[in-house]
């Protein structure tokens, strides 16, 4: 996953990817209760993933999100709306170490994966801040420890 400004994610999509005029306003409104927000661009299992550690680490009503745009079968750009600067501090950091369980069509080959722009993914992480969700569990683990 990518976070983005509004001014690179309009930069990163393509003629025929854009966000609508009444997907803005309802950005807007947002905007003016939840003064703060990050923009990430990612795919559907990072999604996931991320909106279950966001709902297993605070508490409801804290972040709202929006989808702005999809720009593939599973690919798009999303904004997350929070109240205070920690809150989007602690998302921004957490955002860019979000892995999912990727697999083959075979349900074979089970690997760590986090996509990084339409179509890229980094498999197999080595950084020390990057954690892995695991839907059967609903649980989150440093995939090489802190």
């Amino acid at each position: 996953m990518k976070t983005h400004t509004i001014e690179s994610m309009k930069e990163a999509l393509e003629p025929e990817d854009y966000v609508t005029d009444d997907t803005l306003k309802e950005r807007d409104d947002i905007l003016l209760e939840y003064s703060y927000s990050v923009i990430v661009e990612g795919e559907y299992r990072a999604f996931d993933s991320l909106d279950s550690w966001i709902k297993q680490n605070f508490e409801a009503g804290t972040i709202l999100h929006i989808a702005l745009t999809k720009t593939g079968y599973d690919h798009g750009f999303y904004e997350y709306f929070m109240n205070d600067k920690t809150t989007e501090e602690k998302l921004r950091f957490i955002i860019p170490n979000i892995y999912f369980e990727a697999h083959n069509l075979g349900m074979e080959n089970f690997h760590a994966t986090k996509s990084n722009g339409y179509l890229n993914y980094i498999d197999n992480p080595t950084d020390k801040d990057a954690i892995l969700y695991d839907e059967d569990t609903d649980t989150f683990s440093y995939i090489t420890g802190p």
